[in-house]
């Protein structure tokens, strides 16, 4: 039976610092224990906070999609993709050069027969100097780390377009391969932009949706708080149970704090009512959820 003495509101207006999973397991329980009878203000909160709850998650899970080896997996096929078909470039450009050799010219000399061998010189002396404007210095880009690599390819293709090249390129080395190399071309360098995003922007990204979604949380506490009737025994008891997630989480806090300094754990606040089970349950279902590691043990919101 829950005890109906006065709630001591200043235990509530803050909430504790904490990871990013955590918070996320909190807000879900705190959904999971909203009051039947909210105030407008409270409904309209609890929806802000659910809202935050998805917006936190998802982007979780985009991390973990971002850095799975899935993904890498993904982007070293599609290097090695480009880079079969630029090394697809060369040989056919260096093959058309077969028309360039000595028999070559002695037999478009001769008299015409079935093959015009004098069409194929042009077309050899053309390969050439594209071969010789495009990749002088051979392949060695491929090799390059993945920026590096779309940066020099994207020279490629300025010198391609601003000297109008792509007919000559298409016409020399089939349409088939062109098309794919531009294709592919534009998908590299889209590889690229993400891998920097998430280099220069992802945890910034996921610390500051951990801190919007800890804000939703005090808002939809304060708001819980301002319905408190201290003369109603079933209205306390109400918004008691409601609270119950923010005691589960102060009250693990001070146990892993206890834990980390070698001393036995404190003992539990009865008088709330506090589930901490219920609470790292949740965040094994939120690890689950977002698949991730379970919560990392700590005090301080993270990215983690």
């Amino acid at each position: 039976m829950l005890v109906t003495a006065p709630i001591d509101r200043a235990r509530y207006f803050f909430v504790p610092r904490t990871s990013g999973r955590r918070l996320l397991a909190l807000a879900r329980l705190l959904g999971k224990h909203k009051p039947k009878e909210l105030s407008f203000e409270g409904e309209e909160r609890a929806k802000l906070l659910q809202h935050g709850v998805v917006t936190l998650a998802q982007a979780y899970v985009e991390r973990h999609r971002e850095s799975s080896s899935l993904l890498a997996a993904d982007e070293t096929a599609l290097d090695q993709f480009a880079d079969y078909l630029w090394g697809i470039v060369d040989d056919r450009l260096a093959h058309w050069e077969a028309f360039g050799l000595p028999a070559a010219s002695r037999l478009a000399q001769q008299k015409p027969g079935n093959f015009d061998y004098a069409a194929r010189i042009d077309k050899a002396r053309e390969a050439f100097a594209l071969r010789r404007q495009l990749l002088a210095e051979g392949l060695d880009f491929t090799r390059r780390p993945y920026a590096e690599q779309a940066e020099y390819m994207v020279t490629l293709w300025k010198v391609i377009e601003q000297d109008k090249l792509d007919a000559r390129l298409n016409h020399l080395i089939g349409a088939d391969f062109f098309e794919a190399l531009r294709d592919v071309h534009d998908h590299y360098v889209a590889m690229v932009e993400r891998r920097s995003s998430r280099a220069q922007g992802s945890a910034v990204n996921l610390r500051e949706l951990a801190l919007a979604l800890q804000k939703d949380i005090q808002n939809y506490v304060i708001a819980l708080l301002a319905m408190i009737r201290d003369d109603d025994p079933d209205n306390v008891a109400m918004i008691r149970a409601a609270l119950r997630p923010i005691d589960a989480l102060r009250e693990q806090l001070e146990r892993e704090r206890a834990r980390t300094r070698g001393e036995p754990p404190p003992p539990a606040a009865n008088d709330t009512g506090a589930d901490v089970e219920e609470l790292l349950a949740e965040e094994q279902e939120v690890a689950t959820a977002i698949g991730e590691p379970e919560t990392p043990q700590g005090g301080e919101i993270n990215p983690g």
